[in-house]
């Protein structure tokens, strides 16, 4: 059971974090549009949050004899969504200390030029001061992508997982 989670969990983490690095590789940071690489980005997830799906159904069938309780469903998908996460995480944050890349700045630019008043491009000026203070921090950047970027998407679907797969042993009399 152990190594089915921990498998899905590398190759996870290996497909979204091979993923971001070549989209972020291959992205003209001079004609980007965001909201297609943040639609991309999602999907990539979906796609490799399928593996939650598989790993719950391999651990029920292969080794619990076709039955799992959600709450056995559900830390199997978890501990595969941690792993996936941590690989995922740790590969942005080295990549982003490692490459010569103006995404900050390009990113800030974007997120001004989308207020339609002064309130709003004030309130974005001090969001874009609270992301450069976290890519800034090599821990923080990790931690903060740990925390916001797959973890949400992911419980939802271990969630979702967990309550399809769920399989109660039948009573004996």
């Amino acid at each position: 059971m152990k190594r089915i989670v921990l498998i899905y969990g590398l190759i996870l983490g290996a497909f979204i974090g091979a993923f971001m690095l070549t989209s972020t590789a291959m992205t003209d940071l001079e004609n980007v549009d965001f909201n297609d690489e943040q639609i991309k980005g999602y999907l990539s997830f979906l796609v490799g949050l399928s593996l939650v799906f598989v790993g719950i159904k391999q651990v029920r069938d292969k080794h619990l004899g076709g039955y799992i309780s959600f709450g056995t469903a559900f830390k199997t998908g978890l501990f595969i969504l941690l792993i996936g996460n941590f690989i995922y995480s740790l590969s942005w944050t080295i990549y982003h200390e490692a490459a010569d890349s103006n995404f900050a700045e390009v990113y800030k630019e974007h997120a001004l030029s989308q207020a339609d008043n002064p309130e709003d491009r004030k309130e974005i000026e001090e969001q874009m001061e609270f992301v450069d203070t976290i890519y800034g921090n090599p821990i923080l950047n990790f931690l903060f992508t740990f925390a916001i970027e797959l973890l949400p998407v992911g419980l939802v679907m271990t969630l979702v997982a967990s309550l399809i797969f769920k399989r109660k042993r039948p009573e004996t009399v």
